[in-house]
């Protein structure tokens, strides 16, 4: 709980001091760097220094007014990356993620979604993450529709089953549980993460560049995030269908 107040405020202090606001991060060597005008509606970089410590002061032009901040410095002693899992959060990978459901589990998730729209009754299925030409494979993990406003079914209308020969694929959110069904499954230190798509950006980047930059600036709380291309197989179909590139959340 603590943890999402602290996100919650500096998220909603950052949206207020940087709406129509232009921001200009300082280093020593003297480079400019244009992060974006708006934190949601257009991004504009090109670069960011590795650490959080690199930066000397941030500079804020508002209303002809201009604010000195100076990041924060304790992040220093937050070690980022000491875990595997920054194999998968790696932003400068894009991995690939393969999904078999059986078929009757992906009927039933269908048929969840139809009952409830806002369930969040798993299905079990299996995922195979490649990176880098290596792959890594679990098995019996759960998966489910996630989303509030932007929760959708993944195939068909209400009431259609799975359509082998025709199927109607539609971008979803995804919930994937590593340890839903056996206890203490993880991956790379990993018991779960999201699978979104990018509704309503088609740059593809506005929530991860901004979770990535709150990290840069020492919000501990703010999720880790990536990208991956996403391809689901339903059992006994001719082939996989490609959703996409996905963020890993």
């Amino acid at each position: 709980m603590k943890r999402c107040i602290m996100f919650i405020f500096y998220t909603s202090l950052l949206c207020t001091l940087f709406g129509q606001t232009k921001i200009h991060v300082h280093r020593s060597d003297a480079v400019d760097i244009r992060l974006f005008t708006s934190l949601l509606d257009s991004i504009n970089f090109q670069a960011l220094p590795e650490k959080p410590s690199e930066y000397s002061t941030l500079t804020l032009h508002k209303n002809n007014q201009t604010t000195q901040v100076v990041p924060l410095q304790a992040v220093d002693s937050i070690e980022f990356g000491v875990d595997q899992s920054e194999y998968i959060f790696d932003i400068t990978a894009l991995p690939e993620i393969k999904l078999t459901v059986k078929l009757k589990d992906w009927n039933a998730l269908l048929t969840y979604y139809d009952i409830n729209n806002s369930n969040e009754e798993c299905v079990p299925a299996s995922i195979e993450f490649k990176k880098n030409g290596v792959a890594t494979q679990l098995d019996s993990i759960g998966i489910r529709i996630r989303g509030n406003s932007s929760r959708r079914r993944p195939e068909g209308g209400e009431g259609d089953m799975h359509n082998a020969t025709n199927p109607s694929w539609h971008h979803a959110h995804f919930s994937l549980k590593f340890a839903e069904y056996r206890k203490g499954q993880s991956m790379y230190s990993t018991d779960r993460f999201n699978l979104k798509w990018f509704k309503d950006d088609a740059m593809y980047c506005r929530e991860i560049y901004c979770y990535d930059l709150f990290k840069r600036f020492g919000v501990w709380t703010a999720p880790r995030a990536s990208y991956a291309r996403l391809t689901i197989y339903v059992e006994g179909d001719a082939q996989p269908a490609y959703f996409g590139v996905y963020s890993i959340i």
